[in-house]
């Protein structure tokens, strides 16, 4: 099965790795169709971020993930998804937050740091 192009959102990748969500096979299925050369789905940093605000954060879901199987997680997503590149209007405050989600689990401030990626981008005045 080839996944049409497009743009998987953050509620679309928390639904596909909540096995208790409705939508679980669905959007799961399309993630393993993903994962085919010919299929061509993209992602933003900020909707990896989102993901990791989502999945972590236990006021957002009934099982939040540890911080290191979702960087697992978000490591095995940019295997197949395409990440959109920031658009050249845009400027980052700190590291970008491709280059934090790379980084191990090892480092204790990652939590800190991934946390705060999704306001540290800008738009250029």
């Amino acid at each position: 099965m080839l996944a049409k192009p497009g743009i998987v959102d953050a509620n679309v990748l928390v639904y596909a790795f909540d096995a208790d969500a409705p939508q679980h096979l669905a959007w799961r299925r399309l993630l393993e169709a993903g994962r085919n050369r010919l299929s061509t789905l993209h992602v933003t940093l900020q909707i990896l971020c989102e993901f990791y605000s989502i999945l972590t954060n236990p006021r957002r879901v009934a099982k939040p993930r540890s911080v290191s199987d979702v960087i697992t997680a978000i490591g095995d997503l940019v295997s197949f998804l395409q990440v959109l590149p920031i658009l050249s209007r845009m400027k980052t405050d700190t590291a970008a937050c491709g280059d934090i989600i790379e980084k191990t689990h090892s480092e204790p401030s990652l939590s800190k740091q991934v946390r705060v990626c999704s306001p540290i981008i800008k738009y250029e005045q």
